[in-house]
């Protein structure tokens, strides 16, 4: 067993505008604790605080609505992008507990 984040980065110019995907993260850790710590280390020195407005849902069996991430915003900037002075970024941020069972295909 092992836990997966998964990390969509989103950019739009405003916060009114579509948002674009254009990158996705992913990666692995043996522990909640080092993935609370890889979390911490990429958002500044701690985990951006889950507002029930920022908390993301996948539909479960039984069709209700389950919490399995949290969103962060923020504006970026970065000087490879130029003439784009900065952009309003949203991580949509997944964790996953994953169970894997090897499978021989014939």
């Amino acid at each position: 067993m092992y836990y997966k984040v998964t990390i969509d980065e989103t950019s739009r110019n405003t916060p009114k505008d579509e948002s674009t995907r254009f990158n996705q993260e992913v990666t692995t850790h043996k522990t909640l604790d080092e993935v609370r710590k890889y979390l911490a280390e990429r958002y500044g020195g701690k985990i951006p605080e889950r507002r029930a407005r920022n908390t993301v849902y996948v539909d479960g069996k039984d069709g209700k609505g389950q919490p399995v991430g949290f969103l962060h915003s923020y504006w970026n900037a970065d000087l490879s992008h130029a003439p784009v002075d900065k952009w309003y970024q949203t991580d949509w941020v997944c964790v996953t507990e994953v169970n894997e069972t090897p499978v021989l295909v014939n």
